[in-house]
């Protein structure tokens, strides 16, 4: 190579770019906006044991998928304990288990951890099925709309009961539930 190739390649050449800039009206606030700060997530044992309380009249039965495992709740209210893992898995294999609720989670880091918070602070909570029929008329007519298909059938199995045991006698409330819950109770009023 010649001496003046090699001046020629040595010898760079500058391009100028000119880039367009765009002016942009910044409101105060969002200057003065402090960047979110998320929260850490809870993290949980996958072998750690959470109670689970069933929001079903009757039986309920969970076989899980990935190791077969066979978990009975036998009537509402009967609690049992789950391996984090293994909620994990329902969750995401049967999904209608926890999104209709038919059971809840008795621990508030699960739900946590699980994203459920939003959901579990919508809820209202059944804790007594007996006392529930209890409650006046305006109170049962806030209710019953909100809850989760699974307490709504746990509700109207109970009503079903005590209309034939004779205990739920009011016809406004009757009417009320049968409303709400678009189902039909008259057929076990033997009055």
């Amino acid at each position: 190579m010649s001496k003046e190739q090699e001046i020629k390649k040595a010898t760079v050449t500058k391009k100028t770019v000119k880039r367009k800039t765009e002016t942009k009206k910044v409101d105060a606030k969002e200057v003065d906006k402090k960047p979110t700060i998320r929260a850490k997530r809870v993290e949980i044992d996958q072998n750690a044991l959470i109670p689970c309380r069933s929001t079903t009249h009757g039986n309920l039965i969970y076989i899980s998928r990935r190791t077969g495992e066979r978990i009975f709740w036998n009537d509402f209210g009967d609690v049992q304990d789950i391996t984090m893992g293994e909620l994990r898995n329902l969750y995401s294999t049967y999904p209608a288990f926890i999104n209709e609720v038919l059971f809840v989670i008795d621990d508030e880091d699960a739900i946590e951890y699980l994203g459920l918070t939003k959901l579990y602070n919508s809820l209202f909570y059944i804790d007594d099925l007996d006392s529930f029929f209890d409650r006046d008329y305006d109170e049962l007519e806030e209710i019953l709309p909100k809850l989760p298909k699974g307490l709504k059938e746990s509700v109207a199995t109970k009503a079903r009961e005590l209309i034939k045991e004779g205990t739920l006698d009011s016809r406004s409330k009757i009417r009320l539930i049968e409303d709400k819950l678009k189902i039909d109770l008259t057929i076990f009023d033997e009055k």
